[in-house]
């Protein structure tokens, strides 16, 4: 049996049948393989046009591990990128949302209207959530300063 890192390596995946693939793209992700899994992910999609959806998921799923990587390593630039392009994708997405909130919010004053906007829209999606309405409110009581 081959290490996980051997069999992503040696997956054709223009051979490969599909749920192979897909397989092998999942486990590149858990891996940590970023690049791997998304080049592997975009030859299948080329190769198998039936598979759009699943490629879109797959881009969400890059998307999310980006904003919270950079969330890890306090680059909230990137993490705000990354929120706000998961809500232009996914509206309804609360976790989205509050991300893109936070990462306004830790990118200092200029930011904080963006924040408020933000974290507004994420307590509309679920106005029983403790934790959105908190940061809401320090993220106003930031802004009247």
């Amino acid at each position: 049996m081959l290490s996980p890192l051997l069999t992503i390596d040696r997956v054709n995946i223009t051979t490969t049948s599909t749920n192979e693939c897909w397989d092998s793209i999942q486990l590149a992700l858990k891996l940590g393989r970023v690049s791997k899994s998304a080049q592997a992910a975009y030859t299948l999609v080329q190769r198998d046009p039936t598979q759009t959806q699943a490629y879109h998921q797959h881009q969400l799923t890059l998307l999310q591990l980006g904003a919270e990587f950079a969330e890890e390593i306090e680059n909230y630039h990137y993490a705000a990128y990354y929120w706000e392009q998961l809500t232009k994708q996914q509206p309804q997405n609360i976790d989205a949302w509050y991300g893109l909130g936070l990462a306004r919010a830790n990118l200092g004053n200029e930011h904080l209207p963006g924040a408020e906007i933000a974290l507004i829209q994420a307590l509309k999606l679920n106005p029983t959530k403790i934790k959105i309405r908190q940061n809401l409110t320090k993220v106003q009581s930031m802004l009247r300063g």
